[in-house]
């Protein structure tokens, strides 16, 4: 029985004449992947690869590959530094278990996200340290996600645009990280305790700014300053009146430490979101009288009175 044009363009489909493609075409294989169309030697993987099982691969599984979706490979423990070289990944990568890579490990590789903020794009979560120029050479448009690293040089992130920055076990940044850096997410620096007064003179954040352990910061730290998200300084507890000057918070305003503030401390700022001040004790008859809140005023655990309560609703409006 002879066979067809359709029936041999089938079997050929997924098939190639160079080894190093045939060589991962049976890897695919042997990890469940199906979901790949070979074209030109070159594989596209479309969706989804969902590797999270494996803690091993072969270095060659995925040169030079395009995936359309996420590449999950939360299990691996350790990878080659050429293992991703030359790959495309149009979703997220996740790689949470990996505690050390070599600087050159994601050298010429594409990650683009259009996920949510809260998704991550480059998830490497378990590393504990990182070489200045580990992202020099990559593409990255999604969030990356950096738990436990304690130190980055302040050239990190340099020229960089990235999506939300997840780095919650940071204990000291340079004055300059942030310079030259896009953020179109969320900054999470939740371990900070002190940052230099011109930590955020040149940071553009288009989401969040997470800074809760932050007790200090000098007047002029967020002076210029354009937050499109919420502010999180909850462990402040004391501010100067000129804090917020010349500052636009877009979202929420979170001070829920502060115990005392000058009468003038907000005059005059816009507060986008909700504004809680939940540790005030006493206030001045005229705080918050030339204040905007667009959402609501939270006072709900504060130990102000009845009257100071109403005075500050009555002040902004939200009675």
């Amino acid at each position: 029985m002879k066979t067809t044009i359709t029936e041999w363009k089938k079997m050929n489909e997924n098939s190639s004449n160079n080894p190093e493609t045939n060589k991962q075409i049976e890897l695919l294989k042997r990890y469940g992947i199906s979901n790949y169309t070979v074209k030109n030697d070159k594989i596209t993987i479309n969706g989804d690869a969902d590797l999270r099982k494996l803690n091993s691969v072969d270095k060659d599984f995925l040169r030079y590959t395009t995936i359309t979706g996420d590449l999950n490979l939360s299990s691996l423990e350790a990878a080659d530094k050429d293992f991703l070289k030359g790959t495309k990944i149009d979703g997220s990568l996740t790689l949470s278990s990996l505690t050390s890579v070599d600087k050159d490990f994601l050298r010429y590789t594409t990650i683009s996200s259009n996920l949510d903020l809260e998704d991550s794009a480059l998830d490497l979560h378990s590393l504990t340290t990182v070489d200045k120029d580990f992202l020099k050479h990559t593409k990255l448009k999604g969030g990356l996600r950096l738990d436990y690293v304690q130190t980055v040089d302040k050239d990190f992130l340099k020229g960089k645009t990235v999506g939300y920055l997840y780095l919650s076990g940071l204990k000291t940044v340079d004055k300059d990280f942030l310079k030259d850096t896009v953020l179109n997410g969320n900054l999470y620096l939740f371990a900070l305790t002190t940052v230099h007064k011109d930590f955020l003179r040149f940071a553009d954040i288009n989401g969040d700014l997470e800074l809760p352990r932050l007790t200090t910061a000098d007047k002029d730290f967020l002076i210029g300053t354009d937050i499109k998200g919420s502010l999180n300084l909850s462990g402040l507890k004391t501010v100067d009146k000129l804090f917020l000057s010349d500052t636009t918070i877009n979202r929420d305003l979170n001070l829920k430490s502060i115990e005392t503030a000058d009468k003038d401390f907000l005059k005059g700022n816009v507060i986008g979101g909700e504004l809680c001040l939940y540790g005030l004790k006493t206030i001045h008859k005229d705080f918050l009288k030339h204040t905007t809140i667009q959402s609501r005023l939270d006072l709900s655990t504060t130990t102000l009175s009845f009257d100071d309560k109403y005075i500050l609703q009555k002040n902004t409006g939200k009675l």
